[in-house]
């Protein structure tokens, strides 16, 4: 599943810099859940909030032979600690957990906030993320003062056969208390497994009242971007996040749309996307520019830019952006390169401000790590780093207000380019 670009390396690996390659640079997401928002889709472990480059299904998975090669000899010490600690420390945890101690450990000393230990369980959960496949309940959650809040339910999923209610609030997990504190990160942590294993999910605020209800996670194939007609007549279609085949679905259900509807306009809805494959970023661009430059990835020691040429099947088409404060990553790198390109007016609110990049390895037995390599800039040459993407016309918070205020600035575009 990409969010916005994720590049999954083996340790052993060396990245390759070519344009076409996985930059160093790489979701959405997650913390790797999303972008420190608001809502949360507990499916697998969230989507992620972050820029992961990827070529091709996970980048390059080589052996890991190599991978200690180069370690300074101070490295020793932790082996010796390691034992130390094992056989003689009065209440030693067991070896997982030290191993990932040092690993946590060694990644705080770069004191980035995106840097994360993915254990075999979670890693696995997180790479059928990028590939658009979810294991988990299928439920969409909110964040409030009181609690955390059910305000979606997946269609077939086991949510929704077992009756779980939009407005309620969750309550425990596990016989974990979900209501002292708790963060929406912290529930959807609770609620992710493998498939097939069961979860307990408390409520209350509903209808039942309070109650628990045990559910088996299941695979859940979502569709990452749904389209329809307006009733003003223009076309509509929202991104949830930018995972593998983004590109093709977006262009084939506009395309359907054009010729079935006859619209000659095109909302495109980046509100609560957190980001994903960085390459899909850049094929969306793709389709409605036919030239540019679309993003410039910076790292340690290496400056990419990311660049469209050639026929773009949707150059015509009156365009309107959706954005919103959870747009985050991979929706702000579309949105500016469309802005900065003159593309398309951008519509909503300011964008999260996302603007570094990860990069997700393998480490050895299943588990995986990711860390910030890099940042990235839009064609204009402005860092979003904790700015965000400001729209052309500025919205309140209120969603059916947003999608107003764009039907009619693309009504305006369109009495401005007749003739598509």
């Amino acid at each position: 599943m990409g969010l916005a670009g994720w590049e999954i390396h083996d340790m052993a690996d060396t990245p390759t810099t070519t344009a076409d390659a996985p930059e160093t640079p790489n979701e959405w997401s997650t913390e790797f859940l999303r972008q420190p928002g608001r809502f949360t889709t507990v499916l697998a472990i969230g989507v992620a909030a972050l820029l992961i480059a990827a070529t091709g299904m996970a980048g390059y998975r080589l052996g890991s032979d190599s991978a200690v090669r180069g370690l300074p000899d101070e490295f020793a010490n932790v082996e010796l600690l390691f034992d130390a600690v094992g056989n003689e420390a009065v209440d030693s945890p067991d070896p997982d957990a030290l191993v990932t101690g040092a690993i946590t450990g060694l990644l705080g000393t770069l004191e980035d906030p995106y840097a994360v230990y993915y254990d075999p369980e979670r890693y696995s959960a997180l790479t059928a993320d990028l590939d658009g496949e979810f294991v988990g309940i299928g439920i969409t959650i909110e964040e409030r003062t009181d609690g955390i809040y059910v305000i979606g339910v997946v269609p077939e999923s086991p949510a929704e056969e077992a009756g779980v209610m939009v407005g309620e609030r969750i309550t425990s997990v596990d016989g974990v208390s979900a209501i002292d504190g708790a963060t929406s990160r912290d529930v959807v942590d609770m609620i992710a497994g493998e498939e097939g294993g069961m979860v307990t999910v408390g409520f209350d605020m509903g209808e039942d009242g309070p109650r628990e209800l045990t559910l088996v996670r299941r695979v859940l194939n979502l569709p990452d971007v749904r389209s329809r007609v307006l009733d003003s007549g223009h076309a509509y279609a929202r991104i949830s996040q930018f995972s593998r085949q983004v590109d093709t679905q977006l262009q084939e259900q506009v395309e359907a749309l054009v010729a079935a509807e006859d619209v000659n306009g095109l909302v495109l809805d980046l509100r609560g996307n957190p980001g994903g494959l960085l390459s899909e970023a850049v094929e969306v661009v793709s389709l409605f520019v036919e030239e540019g430059l679309v993003v410039r990835v910076d790292s340690r020691d290496t400056s990419v830019e990311r660049e469209v040429t050639g026929d773009a099947p949707l150059a015509d088409i009156p365009l309107v952006v959706l954005v919103d404060g959870n747009s985050a990553s991979a929706s702000e790198i579309v949105a500016g390169a469309l802005q900065d390109l003159g593309r398309a007016e951008v519509v909503g609110t300011q964008t999260f401000g996302k603007g570094t990049v990860q990069t997700i390895r393998d480490l050895d037995l299943g588990a995986g790590v990711k860390f910030t390599t890099a940042e990235y800039f839009t064609p204009s040459g402005d860092s979003i780093e904790g700015v965000g993407v400001t729209p052309d016309v500025a919205t309140d918070d209120d969603p059916e207000a947003q999608l107003a205020a764009a039907d009619d600035i693309l009504t305006q575009l369109i009495a401005e380019s007749p003739g598509f």
